[in-house]
């Protein structure tokens, strides 16, 4: 009797745990569900999207590939040492970006960039005022993979990344920031609107 209580006690906790594993909520990615469900949209919206794109274009025109959407700050002469002042750099970086949206909307007014990508090749960025978006409405763009520290100048009633629009009449939808680390002089670190 005592041994069969061991085993349906065995059985039921090798259940819990299948059941916790394969079906539970976890901060590692793809262990949970909800994460496989979020790639799966995103690949649908990004198959929509390429569909899109390559039936509005002619046969004669080539397609951009998708490393063109993704902008390495060095190339816009980024310091990644951290050693010298990199907001130019980094701020043109963000304009470039915003220049080539692919056709189609997020939301009304709201142009999609199609998922452009600011890439900081995991280097270190002195920058000494605020990060911000240009002034043109636009969506589905993001900043990662690095470090940004503020100067000993930078304003200290400012944020390093700034993310409201300067005028009512602009909107950002889908930003995303991710892998960064933000580093500051007790200053705020990110603002949104």
């Amino acid at each position: 009797m005592a041994r069969s209580a061991i085993l349906v006690k065995l059985l039921m906790l090798f259940v819990s745990i299948n059941v916790i594993f394969y079906h539970g909520e976890s901060s590692y990615s793809g262990v949970s569900g909800y994460h496989n469900q979020m790639r799966r949209m995103a690949s649908i919206k990004a198959s929509y999207i390429r569909s899109s794109i390559s039936s509005s274009l002619s046969s004669s025109t080539p397609i951009s590939s998708p490393s063109s959407r993704v902008h390495h700050v060095t190339e816009y002469g980024a310091d990644p040492t951290g050693r010298s002042d990199s907001t130019e750099a980094l701020q043109q970086a963000i304009l470039e970006a915003f220049r080539s949206p692919v056709d189609g909307y997020l939301m009304e007014g709201i142009t999609n960039l199609g998922g452009t990508e600011i890439h900081l090749d995991g280097g270190t960025y002195m920058i000494s005022r605020p990060l911000r978006l240009p002034d043109t409405s636009g969506g589905n763009f993001m900043i990662h993979g690095g470090s940004l520290r503020a100067s000993n100048d930078f304003p200290g009633d400012r944020h390093l990344i700034e993310l409201w629009p300067s005028t009512n009449s602009m909107s950002y939808e889908d930003i995303t920031l991710r892998n960064l680390m933000l580093g500051l002089q007790l200053q705020r670190v990110v603002a949104l609107p």
